[in-house]
């Protein structure tokens, strides 16, 4: 059975104006014309909206899941300045654009826990869902400045690390020591990138400092996935399913996602293989950040930059950053992704694709959309998830999803 998911009514302060029947006009279109089997909705939505569409789902035969931010801002929950998580000048890393819903908090504040604990356990009370749909379980990608923008460093995980045998204070002396250092840069980049098995093959840097960076990455992800399973237990205890969302394996030793571990968490995981978008997650705007910051560094040639991060990601890149910014991914390395993220876990993956248009954020057109869905169902991929908002979704490209997925 394939399994369609949409994700529905991300909250924007003028979602209070939208009427009951309107946003079930909405839902009931994509019912006709495609088989959903899970609407995952919003946050910080008025109860009649929920109701309304909650109603509208069973009707379908659908789940109604919870659509959560876990570790940012919904509405109601407002992080507070000294939970952000901070880099290794101890500043607080401000989100994507200054959005709340983009600024990150610290999982290894107890602070952070029991509020956030306190908050899952106040939503999901009131049997309005079947399930609970992890958003934002992560660090803030780092990839514009992979050393300033570096978390978490705060007490709470120096106290956590410390636990683990791990000193952040020396990881911070060394990231700062190899980032004067253009050769060093090379290897902690591979790190970063995931490549943790081929490392000091040449470049001048020693095996205690790469085995403490590496304990360090080990450690953001195992921070991740200890505050996901926490409150995946809540959800489960209270009869819901859970579902997480996560990044491609090229970027997720870079936010702190195991997907390996996390796979422990729930029942289903959509990775997100935004392949034509510049902005959060999208593989494009991550990787074309990074290759940004290298050129600043003189690590390589600029012309050697694309080709080394091909090398070690694996990944078919378009020679020039501004190809991958524009053309985005091919078909074939989409499914690469979806591919390596499938080894991964045992549980049901989902790709994530974009279907929306945002300007100066999605590039997207009928044909490559057309690619890219053909692409994965040759790939045998279980289902998707089609975001990120349903509300913004054009119905022809619903349409195309029926047509290409039968």
């Amino acid at each position: 059975m394939t399994i369609f998911a949409v994700q529905y009514l991300e909250y924007t302060p003028d979602i209070v104006n939208l009427s009951t029947e309107e946003a079930c006009i909405r839902l009931k279109a994509a019912f006709d014309r495609l088989p959903i089997s899970i609407v995952l909705i919003g946050w910080n939505l008025p109860l009649r909206l929920l109701e309304a569409l909650a109603n509208e789902t069973i009707r379908h035969h659908a789940r109604f899941y919870r659509w959560h931010p876990l570790l940012t801002g919904d509405g109601s929950f407002i992080p507070r300045r000294e939970w952000q998580t901070v880099n290794l000048n101890l500043e607080p890393i401000a989100g994507f654009q200054g959005l709340p819903e983009f600024t990150f908090v610290c999982p290894n504040r107890q602070e952070v826990q029991e509020t956030v604990h306190d908050h899952v356990h106040e939503v999901i009370r009131g049997g309005l869902y079947q399930g609970i749909f992890l958003d934002r379980i992560r660090y803030p990608s780092p990839s514009a400045n992979p050393i300033n923008y570096l978390t978490c460093f705060c007490d709470s995980c120096q106290d956590a690390a410390a636990k683990d045998g791990l000193d952040l204070i020396k990881v911070k002396h060394i990231l700062l020591t190899i980032s004067k250092n253009p050769q060093s840069l090379r290897v902690y980049l591979k790190i970063l990138l995931g490549d943790d098995k081929h490392l000091n093959d040449g470049e001048k840097i020693a095996p205690e400092e790469l085995e403490a960076i590496s304990k360090y990455f080990d450690f953001r992800e195992y921070s991740i996935a200890h505050f996901v399973k926490n409150i995946a237990d809540i959800a489960q205890s209270k009869g819901l399913a859970v579902g997480l969302d996560c990044f491609s394996p090229v970027l997720t030793r870079m936010v702190g996602q195991d997907l390996t571990l996390l796979d422990t968490c729930c029942e289903w995981i959509k990775v997100i293989l935004y392949g034509h978008t510049l902005g959060p997650a999208g593989i494009p705007y991550e990787l074309s950040n990074l290759i940004r910051w290298i050129k600043k560094q003189n690590i390589f040639q600029a012309k050697e930059i694309i080709e080394w991060m091909s090398k070690e990601t694996g990944l078919l890149l378009p020679d020039t950053r501004i190809d991958l910014q524009n053309k985005g991914l091919s078909p074939e390395t989409i499914v690469f992704e979806y591919k390596r993220a499938q080894s991964l876990v045992k549980n049901t993956l989902l790709p994530g694709i974009e279907l929306v248009d945002i300007e100066g954020v999605t590039r997207l057109n009928r044909h490559q959309i057309m690619s890219d869905l053909t692409a994965l169902h040759s790939a045998g991929a279980e289902g998707l998830v089609l975001s990120w908002d349903l509300r913004h979704i054009p119905y022809e490209r619903l349409e195309l999803v029926g047509k290409i997925w039968g």
